[in-house]
């Protein structure tokens, strides 16, 4: 809801230190060299995943304009349930990526949900675990190496 966003800064929004870093970079890049910066996202839920952009526009005065939009979405086969909102109490963590939602197993290893749900049993319990944001190595690769 618009009253909900409105008058609010966009830092608010951005989880993550490592993610939070990646969109400052973005952003000063763009308004240094005063071009356009599209990159590639994802905005999964529990029985979606969205395939998206994400355009960013220098403006006047240093401002910026953000532009998502979907590109294509995908049906999960399984809901992945622990993309849902995680219970406060749970102290299980369980890294993702901002931009590719997969998700980091034990061994750096990174993998869709789906794959993570399978291997890790405690996906099936009441129990979801947290999932605090990051970045990937590869995202982050693909995002630095189009500037």
């Amino acid at each position: 809801m618009p009253e909900q966003i409105l008058g609010r800064s966009l830092w608010d929004f951005i989880a993550g230190a490592q993610t939070r870093h990646i969109y400052k970079v973005l952003f000063e890049k763009v308004r240094s060299d005063q071009r356009v910066v599209t990159v590639d996202f994802r905005c999964d839920s529990p029985i979606l995943r969205r395939f998206m952009k994400l355009t960013i526009s220098p403006q006047m005065v240093s401002q910026l304009e953000l532009e998502s939009r979907i590109i294509r979405e995908e049906t999960r086969v399984f809901s992945v349930r622990f993309l849902e909102q995680a219970n406060s109490g749970v102290t299980t963590l369980l890294p993702m990526c901002s931009w590719c939602k997969r998700v980091k197993l034990d061994k750096g290893v990174w993998v869709e949900a789906e794959a993570a749900r399978a291997k890790m049993r405690l996906f099936y319990g009441h129990d979801l675990p947290k999932l605090p944001q990051g970045i990937c190595e590869e995202c982050k690769e693909k995002i630095l190496n189009q500037l």
